[in-house]
């Protein structure tokens, strides 16, 4: 982190504070500044998403996926239920791409769908694992959206990688 991303962060605050002093003196310098720090802030995110790929909560080994989305649901900023029928402990890495799933699908149904609940339930059925995460947000019409998104990418290829699949399902609310 120090070396990498943490580095990208300090520059574009640099950036930002060299625009800030520009904007009356050289607008358009102070712009380019500003487009500039915005490109390299789109590659921090993207460093920051491929460096915690790997980083797993304390709690996921530990106790579980269950309780690892039951403490996602307690730290949320937007309520979240978990349901869980008995799914008992699974293979780690089958755990853990459940777990950054939940999450990121959460956190876009809050983010992008300015959902004010989510659910999300698990369920064992024939031998795979069901993962279903709700929010009552605004939909999007399927037909125009966006499905390459870093956090639908970043989805589908944790899934491709365990041999799972990935379904969305909405209808935009008028």
């Amino acid at each position: 982190l120090h070396d990498g991303a943490q580095q990208q962060f300090v520059a574009v605050a640099m950036r930002l504070e060299s625009a800030r002093r520009l904007i009356s003196t050289a607008p358009a310098d102070a712009a380019r500044l500003v487009d500039t720090a915005q490109a390299d802030l789109r590659e921090a995110i993207a460093e920051l998403r491929r460096l915690a790929h790997g980083i797993h909560p304390a709690e996921l080994p530990k106790r579980g996926l269950t309780a690892a989305l039951r403490t996602l649901a307690r730290r949320s900023a937007t309520p979240v239920e978990v349901t869980a029928a008995d799914v008992g402990r699974l293979h780690p890495e089958i755990e853990a791409t459940a777990y950054y799933i939940a999450a990121e699908a959460a956190a876009n149904a809050a983010r992008h769908a300015s959902a004010g609940h989510v659910e999300i339930a698990l369920a064992r059925t024939s031998g795979a694992l069901q993962l279903t995460v709700t929010d009552d947000g605004e939909g999007f019409d399927p037909a125009s959206f966006q499905t390459d998104s870093p956090g639908l990418i970043s989805m589908r290829e944790r899934l491709r990688m365990v041999g799972g699949q990935l379904e969305i399902l909405s209808q935009q609310r008028k």
